[in-house]
């Protein structure tokens, strides 16, 4: 079932949204209203964008994707409390973003890697951080040099995927 996300103003309701024109059954399906255009999400991409915008989910996406495989190593990096970081290593595994794998050796070990959605996700982060940056350093972001920068941007992480 689709839920709309329509803007007016910032709440959150349930049953029948009331810019549905009564098409979606009522029921307890929670419907999201904000400010700007009409945006269509299930309930899967609800989810994978709650996960995702979890507090530190980002971070520990961005460790993976530097090579930081072990769990202590990405913990000591983004300096993420332990339980936080394994919640978000279980939600982002469970979405199939990262995957867990048990080395067996005389020491075993646990190691993360992100999937090929994790890889796409990260292009989308490198995307957002190229426009974080020029939002910061006050450089317009619609320019053609900083497309430039993020088609390469994307072009790079690509290479360093495979």
């Amino acid at each position: 079932m689709e839920m709309a996300f329509v803007c007016t103003e910032s709440r959150l309701g349930y049953g029948i949204p009331p810019f549905s024109g009564g098409e979606v059954e009522a029921d307890r399906t929670p419907w999201f209203v904000f400010e700007g255009p009409h945006i269509r999400l299930r309930e899967e991409q609800i989810q994978y964008l709650s996960v995702i915008g979890e507090r530190w989910g980002l971070v520990a996406l961005w460790a993976l994707c530097k090579g930081l495989v072990r769990f202590n190593a990405i913990q000591r990096a983004c300096g993420i409390n332990p339980n936080t970081l394994r919640q978000r290593l279980m939600e982002f595994e469970a979405l199939g973003i990262v995957e867990r794998r048990v080395i067996a050796d005389v020491r075993p070990a646990v190691q993360y890697s992100l999937t090929e959605k994790g890889w796409d996700l990260i292009e989308v982060i490198r995307l957002l951080e190229v426009w974080i940056e020029r939002c910061t350093s006050g450089t317009d972001t619609g320019d053609a040099h900083t497309r430039a920068l993020i088609q390469a941007e994307v072009g790079e992480s690509r290479k360093r995927k495979r």
